[in-house]
């Protein structure tokens, strides 16, 4: 199996000639063991993905704070282990000052600079050997001016930053510095990981660790470092013995090996806490705990997340019915980030492309281009959602084993910086300046489930390894419903999707229709004690009704009977981000039936008081048929004629960051596409409404999920199994048979389980 590495370290020369151990951790504390970091060529703002706040967020009170402790980390360096401590902890803000990205790197920069200067102090002061004669002045037992507590402490500041000072460069080990005698032996205080082997020098020029020493050194030369072993991700391995169970066997055979089991998580719980706690309070001196200390705590842990602590005396008369199937997996999955870089702005900083829509259509664009080959040789063996590809081969090209596997770089010139063009969903070309794909993890899916699902390294879950391993299983095990777009429409996520029909009208008469409730299914993938599960339950959701913004805006705020007196401003929040069509035919006519495609920013004024970018020229005026702008290529053909008291749409950018781009339209000229999802509030008659077509007795419930064939009675028309193409006859290469050639399938009956387990 690989070794699992991280993203390469930008810091670092691309042509470094120590490459195996470069690597970028998620929280943006860097572990790089090359002794050549003096690359440049990087910005703040590829770390610290958990920090967004900039320096222009921030009122002139926070922001004078700001500039204070920007300018004072560098040179006290007490703040910067403050701070540093704070960044630690997972805060977000120091004293009432939020952190930006460049500031947590000027934090991390500081500290290691100062203990890396302690250090080095620390160790020329030293004697070379532990026994020394004495006389006036001289240094006694390896003490200095500096002093050994100064060594140790400088030593502590650079293990916790993931750092070490030898020879005045990092590596990421403890550090061997002073005589023999003062031996570095240090706990591996990141999280989640295991102690790395304590290092000592031994005379033979050998470290206990069997590691092969530094070539001799020229005269005035240092000998480069030699890379320690990276710091392994995840929790400490569990017990042999209960990392050997097959992951895959009935979790009800083995009672007290699954006992074991919970124990273990429990523990390994309870350690992975006191190294948190010695990571945010670095000076305060931990004690072991006893016995009783040692049982409450983990008493407390068990409670605290419901973990099992025994089974049922005797076996129990009935049996379970989950709505859970079971699920086969590959042993590996390979994931990949993708990021894309659209354009520079005036500072020079990247502006990133973010819609998921024009990311997968960017990356869909890329395939074509021939540093995209292997990508789309595999075509069949990977899925993405636009930030991370997961993948069940690798797919990116790796010199030898001990180097992380190439990037692909998509890249314009000096001449032509475009390194890619993609058609968004509005059918509009777009220019993208890098595309980069680099490897992220690989998750070895042969290990025990509870060991994937505990990882508390990341500062999110969507960050952390079981947050990107059920994302990447979600999208394979829903891959059948995107790749038919006619049939299913899903959103967010994309593993909540509904099937493409009429619905339930949320509208009683005499109200006309505005929204309506469809049927669909939510799949998402669970761990359980030893194994993985799929979840599958029936969802409901409301979409609007394929009508006029106009009407729309019409029939939601008319008062009495035939309406919803809602306010404007709440239609208009609603409104927000909606998919609309175009209704008119031009002059010079759409090119595309996806360039009459645009996305609603905001609800303006009346059209006869809307003003347009033309000075003085109100959007009615703009239509008129007797005008002066019926000749533009732009203009309605035929002629469209607005109510003059109709509402103005802009389809273009926010009028107050972007003033000037704007693009209004009168709401009688777009209508709201098919199967778009509703976001905003619903009546109470309507709420009332889906509950009552969302609820559904359990042998229904039941029913439509495993249902073999279309359910002729109900709009959801299909059922889940049907849904997800788990079952009946989807196209050669999808549905089971496209998860059976990459080693996985999913059940087709709910799983039972006998009472007692629970």
């Amino acid at each position: 199996m690989p070794p699992k590495k991280k993203i390469p370290c930008p810091r670092c020369p691309l042509d470094s000639p120590y490459p195996p151990v470069h690597g970028k951790a998620r929280d943006g504390l860097i572990r790089c063991q090359a002794v050549d970091c003096t690359h440049t060529q990087y910005s703040a703002h590829e770390f610290w993905p958990e920090i967004t706040t900039t320096r222009q967020d921030m009122d002139k009170d926070e922001g004078d704070r700001y500039d204070v402790n920007f300018a004072e980390v560098a040179t006290d360096a007490q703040l910067a282990r403050d701070m540093y401590a704070a960044l630690r902890g997972g805060e977000k803000a120091f004293r009432g000052v939020r952190f930006t990205k460049t500031l947590a790197e000027r934090v991390v920069g500081a500290v290691g600079q100062n203990a890396a200067t302690t250090a080095a102090a620390a160790a020329a002061a030293a004697p070379s050997t532990s026994t020394t004669t004495t006389s006036a002045g001289a240094q006694q037992g390896g003490q200095s001016a500096v002093g050994q507590s100064d060594v140790v402490g400088a030593t502590q500041d650079l293990a916790a930053l993931g750092l070490s000072a030898q020879a005045n460069t990092f590596s990421p080990g403890p550090a061997v510095t002073g005589t023999a005698a003062m031996s570095a032996t240090l706990p591996a205080v990141a999280t989640g990981t295991t102690p790395q082997a304590n290092i000592t020098a031994t005379p033979s020029g050998q470290t206990a660790a069997n590691q092969p020493a530094p070539p001799a050194q020229l005269a005035n030369v240092p000998a480069p470092v030699v890379p320690a072993a990276p710091l392994p991700l995840g929790p400490p391995p569990l017990n042999p013995a209960v990392a050997g169970l097959d992951l895959r066997q009935n979790q009800t055979t083995d009672q007290p090996a699954a006992l074991q089991y919970v124990q273990t998580i429990a523990a390994n719980l309870l350690a992975d806490e006191r190294r948190r706690e010695l990571a945010r309070n670095p000076t305060t001196q931990q004690l072991p705990l006893n016995d009783v200390q040692k049982k409450a705590a983990l008493q407390r842990i068990m409670h605290k997340f419901a973990l099992r602590s025994g089974f049922a005396p005797a076996d129990a008369r009935w049996t379970i019915e989950t709505n859970h199937l079971v699920m086969g997996f590959p042993t590996m999955i390979y994931v990949y980030a993708v990021e894309m870089i659209r354009d520079l702005n005036p500072l020079g900083n990247p502006i990133y492309v973010k819609k998921q829509a024009d990311k997968l259509l960017a990356l869909e664009a890329s395939l074509s281009l021939p540093l995209c080959n292997n990508l789309q040789t595999h075509r069949n063996s990977w899925v993405t959602d636009g930030d991370l590809i997961w993948s069940t081969v690798p797919l990116l090209p790796t010199v030898n084993v001990q180097t992380l596997p190439q990037p692909i770089i998509l890249a314009g010139t000096v001449a032509n910086p475009v390194a890619l063009q993609y058609d968004n969903e509005m059918g509009a070309r777009l220019d993208i300046r890098r595309v980069q794909i680099d490897f992220n993890i690989t998750i070895d899916l042969s290990r025990p489930v509870g060991e994937l699902f505990y990882d508390t390294t990341a500062g999110s879950y969507d960050d952390s390894v079981p947050g990107i391993l059920t994302r990447g299983l979600n999208t394979f095990f829903t891959s059948y419903v995107r790749n038919n777009p006619a049939m299913f429409t899903a959103f967010g996520r994309q593993n909540k999707c509904f099937f493409n029909n009429q619905g339930y009208s949320l509208d009683s008469p005499p109200q006309q229709p505005t929204l309506r409730a469809m049927k669909g299914y939510y799949l998402s993938v669970r761990p359980g004690v030893q194994s993985l599960f799929l979840n599958i339950n029936t969802a409901t959701s409301p979409f609007y009704q394929n009508l006029l913004v106009s009407d729309l805006i019409s029939r939601m705020t008319a008062t009495g009977a035939a309406g919803q007196s809602r306010p404007q401003h709440e239609v208009a929040r609603a409104l927000k981000g909606v998919k609309v069509r175009i209704e008119y035919n031009t002059n010079v006519n759409f090119p595309t039936e996806a360039s009459r495609t645009r996305f609603i920013d905001s609800v303006g004024l009346q059209v006869q008081a809307q003003p347009t970018q033309l000075p003085n020229v109100m959007l009615s005026a703009w239509y008129n048929r007797a005008g002066p702008y019926t000749g533009l290529p732009d203009y309605p053909n035929p002629a469209w004629a607005p109510l003059a008291t109709e509402l103005a749409i802009n389809v273009g950018k926010d009028p107050f960051r972007f003033p000037g781009q704007e693009e209004w339209y009168p709401a009688s000229c777009l209508r709201i596409v098919q199967w778009h999802p509703y976001r905003g509030l619903l009546t109470p008659a309507q709420t009332s409404m889906m509950i009552t077509h969302a609820l559904l007795p359990p042998d229904q419930h039941r029913g439509r999920i495993l249902a073999s064939a279309p359910q002729l009675d109900t709009p959801s028309s299909l059922g889940g199994l049907l849904h997800f193409g788990f079952a009946g006859a989807p196209a050669a290469g999808t549905g089971q048979a496209g998860l059976q050639a990459l080693n996985m399938h999913a059940g087709t009956q709910f799983l039972r389980i006998p009472g007692r387990m629970l």
